[in-house]
């Protein structure tokens, strides 16, 4: 089966996302800030570009979290912000309330919107 044209580049859009978060969070977690942030960048740009809200949120989450090692206060609170807002869009458009619950306690939810309400008072 052949994809559609405009699902076929959001699919590739998808992938390279992911590609730049994962090599994000590979050098985040080697603690190389400055080789992370380049990509987590990337990551969000071309989440948002594909309107794809998980991976906004999640690479948001990450960008904020390098950017606050490396002491970039306001864009780490800037992307925080982002994926605080797209968590709760999210939330907000959950069929049912028990799925909002569950998506809402979330482990890595629960750390996305620590992270912004940490720098949110730096």
């Amino acid at each position: 089966m052949v994809a559609a044209p405009g699902r076929q580049r959001v699919g590739l859009g998808e992938r390279g996302a992911q590609a730049h978060a994962l090599r994000a969070q590979t050098a985040a977690v080697a603690r190389r800030w400055r080789e992370a942030e380049p990509d987590a960048v990337e990551a969000v740009r071309i989440a948002r570009e594909i309107a794809y809200p998980t991976l906004i949120w999640q690479a948001a989450h990450l960008l904020a979290d390098i950017q606050a090692q490396l002491g970039k206060g306001d864009e780490a609170g800037a992307a925080a912000r982002l994926a605080a807002e797209t968590i709760e869009g999210l939330a907000a458009r959950a069929p049912d309330s028990a799925l909002r619950r569950s998506f809402m306690n979330w482990s890595r939810v629960q750390a996305a919107l620590e992270t912004a309400e940490r720098l949110r008072r730096a």
